[in-house]
C-alpha cells in the first residue's frame, strides 16, 4: 500500500541494543533519557566520557569522537570484545555556525561538513557490513536512524553549509533506504526545526516553532515506532519549507526575498 508504513511498526521498543552517538547534550541527550526508561541495552556514546557516566549510570559509555578514524576503529574493537550486537543507531553529531556567503570562514565551514556528514560513512559503513553479514543470527531486524535538520531541504540564508552536510546527509539516507530494503535493514531520516539546543542558540534571529529538546526526542521515538521513513516537525514549518522546495525558482526566491531580511527571518 502506497500510504503504508515503510519501516517496520514497533509496538514496544525493547529488547534492542541501542547505540546513541551525540548523546551529551540537545537531542541525543533527550533521547538517552527516554530510551534508558525502557528495557534496552543502550550504548552511549559522545567526547565527554564523564558527564555521559553521571547522566546515565546504568548505561554503558563508550566515548568516541567521530573525527578521528581511531576513535572510531577502537569502538567497534570494544564492541566486539564486549559481544554486543547493535541493531539501531541514532546518529545525532552536528556542528554549527550561522554563516553567510559573504562571510564565509573555509575553515569552520569544511570542519562542518565533516563532521555532519562526512564523518558519518566510516561507522555507517562498518555496521552496514556487519548487518548484512550477520542478518541470519540477528533478533532484531537493524535501524540507522539519522538525525538531520529541515535546513537541508532547501537554501537558506545564513546556514549556508551546515544546510549543505544535512541536505547531503538526506541524500545518503534515502539511497541507502533504497538500496538495504532487500537486506531488511531500515533506515530513517529525522528532519527537525528549530530546537533548543546549545548549537541554536547561535542564531540571534527569531526561530519559529522552536521546541526543547525533550519535545523533539519523544517525536522521533514516537515516529520510529510508528515505522516512518521521515520523521520530521513541527509539521506547520517543514511542511511549509516543503513547499517552497517544490515551486518553481523564480518565484521560490521571490519568496525567499519576502522572507528573509539580512539572512535570518523576518519576525
Amino acid at each position: 500500500m502506497i500510504f503504508s508504513a515503510l519501516n517496520p511498526v514497533i509496538k514496544e521498543l525493547q529488547g534492542r541494543t541501542i547505540w546513541i552517538v551525540g548523546a551529551s547534550s540537545g537531542i541525543g541527550f533527550s533521547l538517552a533519557k527516554i530510551l534508558k526508561k525502557s528495557k534496552n541495552t543502550l550504548i552511549l556514546s559522545a567526547r565527554r566520557e564523564e558527564l555521559l557516566k553521571e547522566n546515565f549510570p546504568n548505561s554503558i559509555v563508550c566515548p568516541l569522537d567521530i573525527k578521528n578514524d581511531s576513535s572510531v576503529e577502537n569502538f567497534f574493537k570494544t564492541m566486539v570484545a564486549k559481544e554486543l550486537s547493535i541493531d539501531m543507531v541514532f546518529w545525532c553529531p552536528a556542528i554549527y555556525a550561522p554563516m553567510h556567503i559573504q562571510d564565509l570562514n573555509e575553515e569552520l565551514a569544511e570542519e562542518i561538513i565533516i563532521v555532519n556528514f562526512l564523518k558519518t560513512i566510516r561507522p555507517f559503513n562498518k555496521l552496514k557490513n556487519y548487518w548484512i553479514e550477520n542478518k541470519c543470527t540477528m533478533r532484531n531486524s537493524p535501524q540507522w536512524i539519522w538525525i538531520s535538520s529541515v535546513g537541508g531541504y532547501i537554501g537558506l540564508p545564513g546556514a549556508t553549509t551546515y544546510g549543505a552536510s544535512k541536505a547531503a546527509m538526506n541524500h545518503f539516507a534515502e539511497s541507502s533506504y533504497i538500496e538495504l530494503k532487500k537486506f531488511n535493514i531500515h533506515i530513517s531520516l529525522v528532519c527537525p526545526g528549530f530546537v533548543d539546543t546549545r548549537l541554536t542558540k547561535k542564531n540571534k534571529g527569531s526561530m519559529p516553532l522552536i521546541m526543547t529538546s525533550d519535545l523533539a526526542a519523544k517525536q522521533i521515538v514516537d515516529g520510529v515506532k510508528k515505522g516512518r521513513f521521515e520523521i520530521h516537525f513541527p509539521l506547520v514549518f517543514s511542511l511549509y519549507l516543503k513547499l517552497l522546495r517544490i515551486l518553481p525558482k523564480r518565484i521560490f526566491f521571490f519568496l525567499m526575498n519576502i522572507l528573509f531580511k539580512n539572512g535570518r527571518w523576518h519576525d
